[in-house]
């Protein structure tokens, strides 16, 4: 896009890492607010907070100049006149980068849906298998960093 041209890679590593940034400070957070106001005042409150969250960012976000150029293309790339956002799709390495975060996001989600109730049937109480979490997250956030880091040496 416009702010990183020439290293997009470690740009989509980066903002990758905000997922499981959550992933870190939300399952603690969570069952915390569950054990002390119960999971519908918890569901409440977290979305009252995701929306005013989403307000604030959408306003730190905006254009500043809305007539300034966006790049949609790699500096130095000319454009493909006849179908400019189609012309990704016939590269190997776009289904290659597609096909990988399908399973990778899919194998993390198994293990998330099912990591604390596993915990908790070998006797590892709610608030420690929360904890569980925030341990796979702080390494999901080292590993989109990394191929965000690698990236630029494979694929652009």
């Amino acid at each position: 896009g416009r702010w990183f041209p020439h290293r997009p890679g470690l740009a989509f590593g980066i903002s990758a890492t905000g997922l499981s940034l959550g992933g870190i400070v939300y399952p603690p957070l969570i069952q915390y607010l569950i054990d002390d106001m119960g999971w519908r005042m918890m569901l409440l409150v977290l979305g009252a907070g995701l929306f005013i969250t989403t307000i604030i960012l959408m306003g730190l976000l905006r254009r500043l100049d809305p007539d300034a150029p966006v790049a949609l293309y790699p500096a130095g790339d000319e454009p493909n006149m006849l179908a400019p956002e189609m012309g990704i799709v016939k590269r190997p390495s776009f289904w290659i980068i597609s096909i990988l975060i399908g399973v990778m996001t899919m194998t993390q989600m198994a293990m998330q849906i099912n990591l604390v109730p596993f915990a908790e049937t070998l006797g590892i109480v709610s608030s420690q298998s929360a904890g569980l979490m925030t341990v796979m997250a702080l390494g999901s956030v080292s590993g989109k960093l990394g191929i965000g880091l690698l990236s630029r040496h494979w694929f652009f």
